[in-house]
Order: structure tokens, then C-alpha cells, then sequence
């Protein structure tokens, strides 16, 4: 992880938010804010990717924007790749306010002789929480190219590591890893969260 470039996607138009949701704030601080914390001391380089580059300006975080806006998660990580410095990239997105460093660690792990390690749940996989190398870039720009735009879209193409449920909850019972703000009544449930975290 410390040699590692941490991507956010901090992209959408927060239709359901009724705002831009990587800005709005939870227990008084903004979704983008809280994960940047979080992940800063342990990665070499933190990369923000956004539509809006003008709301977010930090002095330790490289911002860049979509390729083409508002053409999905899978865009934001391919422009978050091009920009890393680093081979190997940890993906977030930055309406997940509660990113455990265990998950984090153990899809680390799991990344050896893989091109992506990502989460396997009952509901499927978690293309926006987890590992992608650089080896990605090409196939992901295949299928932007074509009209493709679905996150796991390029998974056919690659090696893909996918870390079982059960693995994850050895180290995160609840999945609070993997909650994500999408709407008013998320963001007061992540509130109420808020305390079993800390």
C-alpha cells in the first residue's frame, strides 16, 4: 500500500443527492474530505478524479478530470490510472465514507498475479473498492471505445482476483466497508454509523 497511488472517484451528478454528493458532509466533514483522510497516511499518492476539478483544491492530492464527463465509474478509473505514478492503484469511491485499512490490506494481498482484486458478495462484485495495475489501461480503453462503459466490462480481458464475502467479514463482520452514500436517507444511516466506527 505505501508504494501504491489511491484513486477516488469523485465523479456523478448526484441526481439523488440532490447535491454534489463527494462534497456534502457527514458529522461535519465532506464525504471527499473523510476517505482522503482516511487513506492519505498509507498510500505514496492520492489521485482525485472528477467532472468539477474547480471545487476541490489541495495541495497534497493530485485532481484530474474525466476524459469525456460524466461517462461513468469505469472512465473515472481509467483517467485515475493514466494519472497515477504508481503500477499498482487502490480504487474508492468517494461516497463510501467508511473504507476499512483490514479490506484494504487483505485485497493487497490478494493481488499477486492479478491484474485486479476486487470484493465477491451475495449482491455480486465491487468494481469501485479495490485494486487495478496500470495493465488495465488498454482494455479498459478498448471498451470506453466501443460504448461499453459497465465497471466490469473489461473483466473478460484480464486477470481478475475476486475476494470472497466470507474472507471480508473476518475482518469486517457488517461489510461497513463497502456502505455507500447515494441518497438523503443513506446519509442519515452513515450518521447513525457514524459512532459503531469510531
Amino acid at each position: 500500500m505505501s508504494r501504491a497511488t489511491a484513486l477516488i472517484l469523485a465523479g456523478g451528478k448526484g441526481v439523488r443527492m440532490g447535491a454534489e454528493k463527494p462534497l456534502v458532509q457527514l458529522d461535519g466533514v465532506a464525504l471527499v474530505d473523510r476517505v482522503k483522510g482516511l487513506l492519505r497516511p498509507h498510500f505514496a499518492e492520492l489521485v482525485i478524479v472528477t467532472n468539477r476539478p474547480d471545487l476541490y483544491e489541495y495541495e497534497d492530492v493530485t485532481v484530474v478530470r474525466d476524459q469525456v464527463p460524466y461517462q461513468g465509474p469505469l472512465a473515472g478509473i481509467y483517467a485515475g490510472l493514466l494519472a497515477a505514478t504508481s503500477d499498482v492503484c487502490f480504487v474508492v469511491a468517494a461516497d463510501m465514507p467508511f473504507p476499512s485499512l483490514d479490506v484494504i490490506e487483505l485485497l493487497a494481498s490478494r493481488l499477486e498475479g492479478a491484474d485486479v482484486a476486487v470484493v465477491e458478495t451475495q449482491t455480486g462484485i465491487e468494481p469501485l473498492f479495490g485494486f487495478y495495475r496500470k495493465t488495465c489501461l488498454d482494455p479498459i480503453g478498448e471498451h470506453l471505445a466501443s460504448g461499453d462503459r459497465k465497471p466490469i466490462s473489461f473483466y473478460d480481458d484480464i486477470s481478475v482476483r475476486l475476494v470472497p464475502e466470507a474472507d471480508v467479514r473476518a475482518v469486517d463482520p457488517d461489510l461497513t466497508t463497502l456502505f455507500n452514500v447515494n441518497t438523503r436517507d443513506d446519509l442519515t444511516a452513515a450518521g447513525k454509523m457514524m459512532e459503531h466506527v469510531r
